[in-house]
């Protein structure tokens, strides 16, 4: 359960018992306000293991979308696993997609999404 989750459960509990106070409430929305935020990293490879390197990259933050550094040579994270070594966590590892042209297979690339709470 989270901070908040708990902070509201006693709130309730307080109000139950008449004790809730103003300041209870003001504790809830001190850390409401200062909660931690999500950020999230798109890393595309050519193959489904954390060792490949990165061919493309996007990161969504709470401000929105960015593509990251144009130059390659300035990405923050040449593969996977250099993200997960500076504490990104995978949430998703990709799932193969093939794309079918008149008898060839094409590989479509590999999707890595990670996520740091800070």
């Amino acid at each position: 359960m989270s901070q908040v989750e708990e902070q509201i459960k006693s709130c309730i509990e307080k109000q139950q018992e008449g004790k809730l106070s103003k300041e209870d409430l003001e504790a809830v929305l001190d850390h409401w306000k200062n909660r931690k935020t999500q950020t999230l990293l798109y890393l595309f490879t050519n193959h489904s293991t954390v060792m490949s390197d990165v061919i493309a990259m996007n990161i969504i933050t709470k401000e929105g979308q960015d593509p990251g550094p144009e130059d390659e040579e300035d990405w923050p994270y040449k593969t996977v696993h250099a993200a997960m070594q500076d504490g990104w966590r995978v949430i998703r590892f990709p799932e193969m997609a093939m794309q079918k042209d008149y008898g060839k297979h094409y590989m479509i690339g590999c999707e890595f999404v990670l996520e740091k709470v800070e």
